[in-house]
């Protein structure tokens, strides 16, 4: 970014979105509590929590811009910053129930500083019922058969990615060349979109006023859950996985405390039941047994190991995400 203001903004956009997701999955936490004393802490938290979203929408308002998040991938550059405490692992005896593919993530090689307790997949939804042709990718979203019928992501780092998994570059290689390489079809994708909506994009998708959506799995299942119209495509050209971790800042005062929430929450009976609740990707592989003949192992929230393959972890930009954002809004259609 190029001033203070917008970097403030694109802050602002990171502290929004990661808010909100602890007050989405907070009351799974709280119901999936083991003791009274548990669910009472994780209660108040939540309760905080909202008083913060509350300040920021406050704070979006006296600046005259939208409420609205962005997804950020913060662990490494927490790590970068020396802001995180190493796990101790010995504390963590559930750690043995993690699968293989969230073992060594690039963010954090060995899980030194970072847990992670689920995951969403970006992929396609399309109802079936009023497109007919076969959508396999992003090029086939964006051909200009679905113009004005489209709703995406509002993120700037997941719409840039899609163009250069069609452009075959490195998602995380995101340097000035790539980006001029890639801003000409982003330009021409963009002028087809109807409407960019991080928060509940399914929701026009329910109401026919979109065919297609490039949206998370979990917004998909219950799409799907909801109306058998509705398919997965998970993109040929390839996707970003999208990581939720635990992790203690080094300032914390309650070590100890915060090490055994952790273990509790990887606890394979505790982990199963947060999915019952939310259709996300569960790294515990103890859990996915326990869950293995319930309708939460929809294949959208246990891929294969194929299409594991075909997704990638963002890893920390630096200040190139002030270019990509600056570079998307720039080209929004009025």
């Amino acid at each position: 970014m190029k001033t203070l203001a917008e970097a403030f903004h694109h802050t602002l956009k990171d502290i929004y979105f990661a808010e909100n997701a602890l007050v989405k999955a907070l009351p799974n936490v709280a119901k999936a509590a083991g003791s009274a004393e548990l669910k009472s802490a994780v209660e108040d938290h939540l309760a905080e929590t909202k008083e913060q979203v509350k300040l920021l929408k406050q704070v979006f308002e006296s600046i005259g811009e939208k409420a609205e998040g962005e997804r950020c991938d913060a662990i490494e550059g927490l790590i970068k910053e020396n802001l995180l405490l190493p796990l101790n692992q010995a504390a963590l005896p559930n750690l043995q129930h993690l699968a293989p593919e969230f073992r060594n993530l690039p963010f954090d090689p060995g899980n030194v500083f970072s847990v992670p307790f689920r995951a969403d997949i970006i992929g396609i939804v399309v109802n079936s019922e009023r497109v007919k042709k076969k959508i396999a990718g992003y090029e086939d979203v964006f051909s200009g058969a679905n113009k004005g019928r489209i709703v995406v992501l509002d993120e700037p780092r997941e719409i840039t990615s899609w163009a250069f998994a069609v452009l075959d570059l490195p998602v995380n290689e995101v340097t000035d060349a790539h980006l001029d390489k890639a801003k000409p079809l982003l330009a021409k994708w963009l002028r087809q979109i109807k409407a960019y909506d991080s928060d509940h994009p399914e929701s026009l998708l329910q109401n026919n006023e979109v065919d297609i959506g490039i949206l998370r799995s979990d917004s998909a299942a219950a799409l799907m859950q909801a109306d058998s119209h509705f398919q997965w495509v998970l993109p040929k050209e390839g996707s970003h996985l999208a990581v939720d971790s635990f992790c203690i800042p080094r300032t914390a005062t309650q070590v100890e405390a915060a090490l055994a929430f952790i273990n509790f929450l990887l606890r394979p009976d505790i982990s199963a039941e947060i999915s019952r609740t939310i259709a996300r990707i569960n790294p515990n592989l103890a859990a996915r047994e326990l869950l293995a003949s319930e309708p939460s192992a929809a294949p959208i929230a246990f891929p294969r190991a194929e299409e594991f393959s075909r997704l990638k972890t963002f890893r920390d930009i630096g200040n190139q995400s002030l270019r990509v954002e600056e570079i998307i809004n720039g080209l929004k259609a009025p």
